[in-house]
């Protein structure tokens, strides 16, 4: 059943004592300078404080401050993407003089609902540790974390995230993937049954059951915290998948990745096999066991699927189903992805890319698996400046991106 919560803390839920207490305090007082200065702007109804700052997880000086801003609207017309366009443009200015403003996520009310459908677990987090910086109260739909829901959040960092820190070697990068796998993978086989809302409290239980694999410290090798993502994802698949082969040897396949077109290296073999490729992963990297291919494919990107050779895939995966093509279609569509140029990412981004393939797969899906889309049919010369995104492309994406989320039954 789903719930509403309505953000009114202005203060942290985890305030923390010592040291932390002062790093967390820093932090909150800096996040509101920024979200009176955003505040100004007409368009914006709210700003508020999320993920890690918000959870009392701040590491002074690593940390950066992620805030959410909700509009009055979505700013369809000419004169909404000019005042848009200017609300970007002041949250990059400030960025150029404090480095520590991260990701911004540009929603309107409405769209949370939709967001919460897709993204239910970091939702929930959202909704129970945010903090309002200016503006008015935010009411955050909340919808229940299906296994579903804990499946692709488990496997969420084998696309980007996990590769880069796998080659970096950066165990604190290592670390929060793992804490996070570890609690979404508990959701997906049923062994938690509520979630932890901090790093901290996830990773005492997790001390406390060390199944499938005892919790990395942030100085372990990257072979350690590879081995456990690895682990985790088995676990999940074995509990929601049929089981599948496993490769006689490492598989490597140059791929352009739907739906972003963002060209990737796929290697899929054994957590063994890939552990000795982790010191030699090409920087474009993609890595994954055929268990974890397996939940990419069926609860995060089944779109890859048809781009696969059919001897590249272990057998024993399946087709991704219906229901797989509709979540993902609903995230490719959200309208957030068409206002994330200059927001959640420092250029132009992928965004209005994947929502023009949004559009074009939700066209053919109708109870079915949509058919393939080609990537090089969506290609677009990207635009000079996101000037000229938002003053000229904007309410287009805009729109193209609410009649694809009303086509699949949204809004």
């Amino acid at each position: 059943m789903s719930a509403s919560v309505t953000i009114e803390r202005r203060s942290l839920r985890y305030p923390g004592t010592g040291a932390q207490a002062l790093a967390n305090e820093v932090y909150l007082l800096a996040a509101r300078g920024v979200a009176q200065v955003l505040g100004r702007h007409p368009i914006v109804r709210s700003v508020y404080l999320r993920r890690g700052a918000a959870a009392g997880e701040v590491r002074f000086g690593r940390s950066d401050i992620d805030l959410t801003i909700i509009l009055h609207d979505g700013c369809a017309s000419s004169e909404g993407a000019r005042q848009l366009y200017a609300l970007n443009r002041a949250v990059r200015r400030l960025r150029t003089v404090f480095p520590w403003l991260g990701e911004c996520e540009v929603y309107v009310a409405d769209e949370l609902a939709v967001w919460a459908e897709v993204e239910s677990y970091r939702m929930t987090l959202e909704a129970n540790t945010a903090v309002i910086l200016s503006g008015d109260a935010v009411t955050y739909p909340q919808q229940p974390i299906s296994r579903r829901q804990a499946a692709y959040r488990t496997v969420f960092w084998f696309e980007k995230y996990l590769p880069i820190a796998l080659r970096a070697h950066h165990g604190a990068n290592l670390t929060k993937f793992a804490i996070e796998a570890w609690m979404t993978a508990s959701l997906a086989v049923g062994r938690a049954d509520r979630v932890r809302l901090t790093r901290a409290e996830t990773l005492a239980a997790w001390y406390a059951d060390p199944v499938p694999w005892a919790p990395p410290g942030p100085h372990d090798p990257v072979d350690i915290f590879w081995r456990a993502m690895a682990a985790m994802t088995a676990e999940v698949h074995a509990a929601l998948l049929s089981p599948v082969e496993q490769p006689k040897r490492l598989v490597v396949h140059p791929l352009v990745l739907p739906p972003s077109g963002l060209h990737k290296t796929l290697l899929v073999g054994t957590a063994e096999q890939l552990s000795a490729e982790l010191g030699r992963m090409p920087v474009d990297a993609m890595v994954f066991t055929p268990e974890a291919l397996a939940l990419y494919l069926e609860f995060m990107n089944p779109a890859l699927h048809a781009w696969l050779p059919a001897s590249l895939l272990p057998a024993g995966i399946a087709a991704p189903s219906i229901e797989a093509w509709r979540e993902a279609l609903i995230r490719w569509s959200c309208p957030v992805l068409a206002r994330n140029p200059g927001f959640g990412t420092r250029g132009i981004s992928r965004g209005p890319s994947i929502l023009r393939y949004a559009d074009r797969a939700s066209r053919t899906l109708e109870g079915r698996r949509p058919a393939k889309v080609e990537l090089e049919d969506l290609a677009m010369e990207p635009p000079p400046s996101l000037r000229t995104y938002f003053l000229r492309d904007y309410p287009g994406t805009y729109a193209l991106a609410m009649a694809t989320q009303r086509r699949l039954g949204l809004g």
